[in-house]
């Protein structure tokens, strides 16, 4: 069977349900890390553009991560002071037509009644739906949730009760 090494730093690691998708797929080459820090100002929020980062962006909103009252923005903030989050808590896509891999990313909630529900994150290729995993989530902190996701070509995450999802250092590899 297959086996992957995962590196613990200082937050909390999720590992995504292993496939044997995973055996079928080289990584690709060029890894790019989304930190959302260069789309906004302190005081203002912006729906991230499609081709940010060579992806195609859908519901996704950047913000400086003390616009908001809610913990989730300020303690799930990795590098920088801004993150990503869902908007109105509905499902935020991120896509590539012609494929990329999913590394992973930090996520947290943004509210405490959001941490009563499961973060579930799919991806797809093309039709066919070749991931989903649950996440546990919380305000005080992210978990680093390590998908190894390989030529996908779309991929969503969703709060399961319409909270909003935040997200901060997403990698990424995209096709050259």
């Amino acid at each position: 069977g297959s086996t992957r090494s995962v590196e613990i730093g200082e937050v909390p690691v999720v590992v995504s349900s292993m496939t044997a998708d995973r055996d079928r797929f080289e990584p690709l080459a060029d890894e790019v890390v989304v930190g959302f820090d260069d789309l906004t100002t302190v005081n203002s929020l912006v729906e991230i553009p499609n081709g940010h980062a060579g992806l195609g962006w859908s519901n996704w909103v950047a913000t400086h991560r003390i616009l908001y009252g809610g913990p989730g923005y300020v303690n799930g903030s990795q590098s920088g002071e801004y993150v990503a989050y869902n908007g109105s808590g509905h499902p935020a896509a991120i896509a590539a037509v012609e494929g990329f891999d999913f590394v992973g990313g930090y996520v947290s909630s943004a509210w405490p009644g959001g941490t009563e529900h499961d973060v579930v994150v799919e991806a797809w290729r093309d039709d066919e739906l070749v991931h989903a995993d649950r996440n546990s989530v919380s305000t005080a902190g992210s978990v680093y949730f390590d998908a190894d996701y390989r030529s996908i070509t779309r991929l969503e995450f969703r709060s399961e009760a319409n909270w909003q999802v935040v997200v901060d250092d997403l990698t990424f590899r995209l096709s050259p």
